[in-house]
């Protein structure tokens, strides 16, 4: 349903393998703040991860500047990296996670600390950069009326993760409904306590 589906020992990113490693050629990843050469341009940043991926150098550049004008960046092609306010960095790493049209986006906290304009522009270029693909998409808060909160309403789908595993699963409006939800550890007679909590009309997941 979101592109994540459980395979025995690992996970399946768009039916792929993880822990074989066959969802590398079809993802584009988005870490939060990398390090970037200071006097390298958005351009020249963008147009690596292009030459990386077998590009030619006019295909790269070609494929750059689509990239940043997905994301409102064009304007700022030739401005050094180290120039950049951070809105403009984080949207800089989105174009080149993009930037040779994979099938699946991997955004690491792409709204963190972000507020107001700043988290604004990056909504904007986070719909821009996922519009017509797969996207994954993490966030270390969902406060209602925060940006994170936004994104997160506007997902298919959503994993709440607690220890390294999943806590909760489900639609927006499941889980952002009202209702209460309180996660168990049930280490044994699941199947006994799932009867009797369904005939008090609570689901067990």
């Amino acid at each position: 349903r979101h592109g994540v589906e459980p395979a025995g020992r690992g996970e399946r990113l768009a039916g792929r393998e993880v822990s074989e490693g066959a969802h590398v050629t079809i993802m584009g990843a988005a870490p939060l703040d990398p390090p970037m050469p200071a006097a390298w341009t958005a351009e020249e940043y963008v147009a690596w991860s292009a030459r990386l991926a077998g590009a030619s150098a006019r295909e790269a550049r070609e494929l750059a500047q689509t990239a940043l004008g997905r994301v409102e960046l064009l304007h700022a092609r030739k401005r050094a990296t180290s120039a950049l306010p951070s809105p403009e960095r984080r949207a800089l790493v989105l174009a080149q996670a993009i930037v040779m049209s994979p099938e699946v986006l991997v955004a690491e906290s792409p709204l963190d600390g972000l507020m107001g304009a700043a988290a604004a522009f990056v909504l904007r270029a986070i719909a821009a950069a996922s519009s017509g693909r797969l996207a994954l998409l993490s966030a270390s808060r969902l406060d209602p009326g925060s940006a994170e909160g936004t994104l997160a309403r506007s997902a298919t789908a959503l994993i709440v993760l607690a220890g390294g595993a999943i806590a909760l699963e489900g639609t927006p409006a499941e889980l952002f409904s009202g209702a209460t939800i309180v996660s168990l550890t049930v280490p044994r007679n699941v199947e006994a306590l799932r009867a009797e909590l369904e005939a008090r009309g609570i689901p067990l997941r």
